[in-house]
């Protein structure tokens, strides 16, 4: 990997990524927030929230393509990767599935969930069957993304060693289209906007941002352009749309939706990426405020509802202070969910260090993704 462009994107730690993650999931938690409260202006704003989750899905597809293509080829390389990857989702995972099913009954926070709709949770197959018309599953929404991303670690691993880069971007592009065909086929027939085949475009457009980054000469430079013409064009466009036409079932927004939010948040990765926020918007994401929301972003998109919901029955007033309180207390649980629980399977990953195989740094450190 030549070019000292690159360098800023493909070396150990990118401040404004822990900045995207943090916005990514305040976006999330005021989505939230606003659920079950009165229609408004505010509320039409604030369900725009839900698009952190894509924003998410594209961190994660450049996060998780970069480490594998840096480290490709080395030892152990697949069992190191998901090793890893066990040790950072799965002790909160589980320790907030236990909590849910068999401690939360018993304190009366939620009533008992019959096996047979519970059970898919801890396979994470609880998007798929949540697709379904039939009431099978049970359990917290809000893991249906964890889902889809414990499916992209399952397989892309064993695609970006089997193939090139010039045809990983050749698959990427056909991920895209699968999203796109899956729910022009399913729109009628089920809920695809939990299903992974159905939401492989944003974790696809992030794979591919991993990839141009590690291109010989510019890399991402090269797209600074056009994703800054096509983000002043298409952000107005999602923003009109979500304030006017949101929520009335137009098919065709339903189809394409995804795809372009999505795209979107590409554009805003590869300016952010390549410094061309300006100044104060760059220090913004840069800095320690957001990069210690983004550092327990995991844990905070795992605990958020559960928090939210509390809160709710402790009459928690719906307006700015009462969401200011809500996110300081999802950003302490998560750390010290962080500190107790997460820390110390963290430490368990000192023994599957990756390797690369080329001179440049890995993204070992940006591999905590939420």
């Amino acid at each position: 990997m030549a070019g000292n462009k690159n360098q800023s994107v493909t070396g150990s730690h990118i401040p404004v990524l822990d900045g995207l993650r943090a916005l990514a999931i305040l976006l999330v938690i005021c989505f939230h927030f606003q659920q079950g409260h009165p229609p408004s202006l505010v509320g039409k704003i604030a369900v725009w929230g839900q698009t952190g989750v894509d924003l998410f899905f594209v961190l994660s597809g450049f996060l998780i393509t970069g480490i594998l293509l840096d480290s490709k080829g080395s030892p152990r390389f697949l069992r190191n990767f998901y090793a890893r990857r066990i040790l950072r989702i799965f002790p909160l995972y589980y320790a907030a599935l236990i909590a849910y099913y068999f401690v939360g009954p018993y304190l009366h926070m939620n009533a008992w969930t019959p096996w047979r709709k519970g059970i898919w949770y801890w396979f994470f197959l609880q998007n798929v069957f949540v697709t379904l018309p039939q009431d099978t599953v049970s359990g917290p929404g809000h893991f249906w993304s964890l889902a889809v991303e414990e499916h992209f670690y399952l397989v892309w691993p064993f695609v970006v060693m089997l193939a090139s880069r010039n045809r990983l971007l050749k698959i990427a592009a056909c991920a895209v289209g699968v999203s796109l065909l899956t729910r022009i086929i399913f729109i009628q027939y089920a809920e695809t906007f939990y299903f992974t085949l159905a939401r492989l475009d944003g974790l696809a457009m992030g794979a591919a941002l991993a990839i141009f980054a590690r291109k010989q000469g510019d890399g991402l430079a090269r797209l600074v352009t056009p994703a800054t013409v096509l983000l002043c064009t298409l952000g107005p466009a999602l923003v009109m749309t979500q304030l006017f036409v949101s929520g009335q079932g137009l098919v065709v927004i339903q189809l394409v939706k995804s795809t372009l939010i999505d795209l979107a948040y590409a554009c805003v990765m590869i300016i952010a990426l390549e410094k061309r926020l300006g100044r104060h918007l760059g220090k913004l994401l840069s800095g320690r405020f957001l990069g210690s929301i983004g550092k327990y972003s995991y844990g905070m998109y795992v605990v958020h509802q559960f928090v939210l919901f509390e809160l709710g029955r402790a009459g928690i007033p719906y307006n700015p202070v009462g969401l200011a309180a809500a996110i300081l207390l999802i950003w302490l649980a998560a750390r010290l969910s962080w500190n107790l629980l997460e820390k110390p399977f963290l430490r368990m990953k000192r023994y599957f260090e990756y390797t690369p195989q080329s001179s440049a740094s890995t993204l070992k450190s940006m591999v905590a993704v939420r």
